[in-house]
């Protein structure tokens, strides 16, 4: 039905219905459409099949590869874990790691997540009767928490991350969906302390 516009204008009036023309380009042609009742025809035309496009879906849950480590001072340490000797841990066991001082340690809560598979999953909290706040945790004399974490299951190589977001930032009114979109949003700014590494598990 539009065969007739050239590329040039077609791509002008769907550049103006995205709303991504320059300002001075947006008026002409609004000047121009004005003059025009036929091009103002063909736009409403193309404003009735115009499907603006798909903005790119990133990753729910943005996590750095295992190894890094964001937002503490020094290096986050596997104190202790019951190895096998083909490298693995045993399903059920703890491993210990030493999380390096923060300044404000006493307004950070725990966030446990894991990556089996494609997707990542939140392990803890899953309801606010398993929040942790990092100051429950043992603090060695030197200012550094230990964190035991039981090594879940299936079987397999996974991903687990500790993120110490901020308390009270877990909105539990909302629907899983929702309540995690501030601390997703905060991970992918690299503004919250985190640390990935990698996990084979075995039962």
């Amino acid at each position: 039905m539009l065969n007739h516009l050239s590329e040039d204008l077609r791509s002008l009036l769907i550049q103006y219905l995205a709303e991504v023309l320059d300002p001075p380009d947006t008026v002409e042609l609004e000047r121009l459409l004005e003059a025009e009742p036929a091009l103002a025809h063909d736009l409403a035309v193309l404003r009735s099949t115009y499907r603006p496009p798909e903005p790119p879906q990133l990753p729910a849950w943005r996590i750095p590869p295992p190894g890094v480590q964001i937002g503490f001072g020094g290096a986050v340490s596997i104190l202790s874990a019951p190895v096998l000797s083909e490298g693995a841990i045993r399903i059920g066991s703890r491993v210990r790691l030493q999380l390096p001082p923060l300044d404000d340690a006493a307004l950070r809560e725990l966030v446990i997540l894991r990556r089996c598979g494609g997707a990542w999953t939140v392990l803890s909290p899953r309801d606010p009767s398993e929040v942790v706040r990092l100051s429950q945790l043992t603090r060695q004399p030197s200012g550094e928490h230990l964190l035991d974490l039981t090594v879940p299951g299936p079987p397999g190589r996974s991903r687990v991350a500790v993120a110490l977001p901020m308390i009270g930032g877990i909105d539990w009114q909302l629907e899983a969906s929702e309540r995690w979109a501030p601390l997703q949003r905060e991970l992918a700014l690299g503004e919250v302390p985190l640390v990935s590494f990698e996990l084979d598990a075995v039962a």
